[in-house]
């Protein structure tokens, strides 16, 4: 066949009559055009299939990039003050010992939270993030997610505000902890030590809104379509560590919950990130799945 590729079989059933010669010019034409709609399709497929991988090679790379650096200054922490305690030439005091057990320990919890981001994201990926419904309440919530950010938030001034008479909300506590603790993590990156951040709650219409307000270094207007993308990084944050993780995760739980997600410039410098999720009567929900 020439190397022709052959794309398909075509089978017509007609009477014992003869095909006059129009009719096996219009069937001749109808099969070149069948034959060239598969063509276009396999084309198509192939290209959606090369821009997969070249998606895949992408994510890969900025995966390796992102781990590699953010793990290696928490890793390098722990080595050396391991190697120092382990220095029998030389006596530490109590505090002194203390410092480097301290040491020891906040980089573990860097790197902990780093491997949770990563695991997130795989989940989110693969479709295996699965919520575990139940009736919360966002106080709770926020509470602890303050708890589990305290020793990472100690040197700045957290206020909280929460607003009178929140409705329970049907969804995953958990979830919805990590992604407070996720903004809270993002403002203290991004602020300087000592400075103010605040942690707000309200109810508007049928949703329920939390904010994470700081007076950090922002974002600039370009980014805004970016910021909760994958391993994107603001154009004025290249000095400050992060795998560009933490908010995409964010928006991958709101997003499973029907909520939104936003972030915002303040006019008078630093940013806003908030979410909002709708306020859902129970027997709304009545006989519904986990999605």
């Amino acid at each position: 066949m020439n190397g022709e590729k052959v794309v398909g079989v075509v089978g017509i059933a007609i009477d014992t009559r003869k095909l006059s010669p129009e009719e096996r010019t219009v069937l001749g034409a109808w099969v070149s055009l069948l034959a060239i709609a598969l063509v276009r399709a396999g084309l198509s497929s192939e290209a959606k299939q090369a821009a997969m991988l070249r998606e895949a090679d992408k994510l890969r790379t900025a995966l390796f990039n992102s781990v590699s650096h953010e793990l290696r200054t928490p890793l390098a922490a722990i080595m050396a003050a391991i190697y120092t305690l382990n220095d029998k030439a030389v006596a530490y005091g109590e505090q002194q010992r203390q410092q480097l057990l301290e040491t020891i320990a906040d980089a573990s919890k860097r790197m902990e939270r780093i491997i949770g981001n990563l695991l997130d994201t795989a989940r989110m990926e693969s479709g295996m993030l699965q919520l575990k419904l139940d009736w919360c309440d966002l106080e709770d919530v926020v509470s602890g997610a303050l708890r589990r950010s305290r020793e990472h938030t100690q040197n700045y001034l957290i206020k909280v505000e929460m607003a009178e008479d929140l409705p329970l909300i049907y969804a995953d506590a958990a979830l919805l902890e990590h992604v407070v603790l996720n903004l809270l993590d993002n403002a203290v990156k991004y602020s300087v030590e000592g400075s103010k951040i605040e942690l707000q709650t309200a109810l508007d219409a049928n949703e329920v809104i939390v904010m994470v307000k700081d007076r950090g270094v922002g974002f600039k207007e370009a980014d805004l379509p970016h910021l909760f993308d994958k391993f994107y990084r603001a154009g004025n944050t290249e000095k400050i560590s992060g795998t560009g993780l933490g908010l995409a995760i964010c928006k991958g739980i709101v997003d499973a919950h029907h909520g939104r997600i936003w972030a915002e410039l303040r006019p008078d410098g630093g940013s806003i990130f908030a979410f909002a999720l709708p306020v859902t009567l129970p027997e709304e929900k009545a006989g519904g799945k986990n999605d």
